[in-house]
């Protein structure tokens, strides 16, 4: 991901109030920012508006934009706001709260977040830095392997908003949409698989059919090549993961088209599956799913799979956003 690229401030607001709108356990988002509130240190960020821009302060004291102690300040009065938009949602979720008063609370707690994070942002401080968790924030801004491929001179470079290049028209327009909801996301980061115990289990299945060779694989470059019976083939066929497998780690590198870390830390993995109609990709695409699920022990929850037809709905798409990926995002 680019160093120089940067959340859109609207994006994230909108993204941000969007996220309220799927029931959540509030309970355990309220225990988890009151630990992190417990850690930042103590003091009042103050935020004054002159006709020469934003400044903060502590107690009286000038803070530079690129002090620490004003991200610690700015994160601290950050979370207490959405502590107290949180709270609103609890208590209504649990019936202790009419609906019109609710909605006038909430609106006015909203606005009260919304006015700190365009603060921030007049400011010149860096959102992503507040309103991302140190563990999100760190992760998303730090160095990843990156499947590389080689791009064709004469071809087309279909480019996300992030800066990466992809590799079909459907990934771009996942990536434009994550993009419009201020979603940090990795393109195709190496995500590697322990399948070892897969590996000795297909070891003594064959050993029990007396057909185990010598050499169960063997490499031609950097491709895994397997010495297995014919129905076993698609192990072999052009883009199979078991071609990726390293014998030194015992892992399948695996590279999903979106990564995406939540705020409780849980990666977030979606894959588009596009060409579904060949029957090795669709082979192969099963397979990674439930080597993921099952070797990766990465829950379903954590895992987002569209097809061709649900890539060009862009309503689909956003629906996908808004439920399965914002209401875990930011807090």
């Amino acid at each position: 991901m680019p160093m120089n690229y940067k959340l859109d401030t609207n994006a994230i607001i909108n993204s941000l109030r969007d996220a309220f709108l799927v029931p959540r356990d509030y309970d355990a988002i309220i225990a988890r920012l009151t630990k992190t509130l417990n850690r930042l240190p103590k003091g009042r960020l103050q935020i004054t508006h002159t006709h020469n821009g934003v400044f903060f302060y502590l107690e009286g004291r000038y803070l530079r934009k690129s002090s620490d102690l004003i991200y610690s300040l700015a994160r601290r009065r950050y979370c207490e706001t959405l502590l107290q938009v949180i709270r609103l949602c609890a208590r209504h979720q649990a019936g202790t709260s009419s609906n019109s008063p609710f909605l006038t609370g909430w609106a006015r707690a909203f606005e009260k977040l919304e006015r700190l994070i365009r603060d921030f942002s007049k400011g010149n401080l860096k959102l992503e830095r507040i309103l991302l968790t140190p563990q999100q924030y760190t992760w998303y801004y730090g160095r990843y392997h990156k499947k590389m491929f080689p791009q064709d001179p004469a071809a087309s470079v279909l480019l996300i908003p992030q800066g990466d290049p992809v590799r079909s028209k459907s990934e771009q327009r996942i990536g434009i949409e994550l993009h419009n909801y201020a979603v940090p996301c990795h393109y195709e980061e190496q995500l590697l698989i322990n399948v070892q115990s897969l590996v000795q289990s297909l070891k003594a299945e064959l050993k029990q059919q007396d057909q185990l060779p010598r050499d169960l694989y063997s490499y031609q470059g950097y491709s895994c090549i397997w010495n297995v019976p014919r129905e076993l083939s698609w192990m072999n066929a052009p883009g199979s993961i078991w071609r990726s497998y390293d014998d030194r780690t015992g892992c399948l590198t695996l590279y999903p088209d979106y990564t995406i870390m939540l705020a409780d830390g849980r990666l977030l993995y979606w894959e588009h599956e596009g060409m579904l109609h060949q029957f090795f990709y669709r082979t192969n695409a099963l397979e990674r799913v439930e080597i993921m699920q099952q070797s990766g022990r990465i829950p379903k929850t954590c895992i987002i799979e569209t097809n061709e037809q649900q890539a060009n709905d862009l309503d689909v798409l956003r629906e996908i956003i808004r439920n399965r990926i914002l209401p875990y995002l930011w807090f």
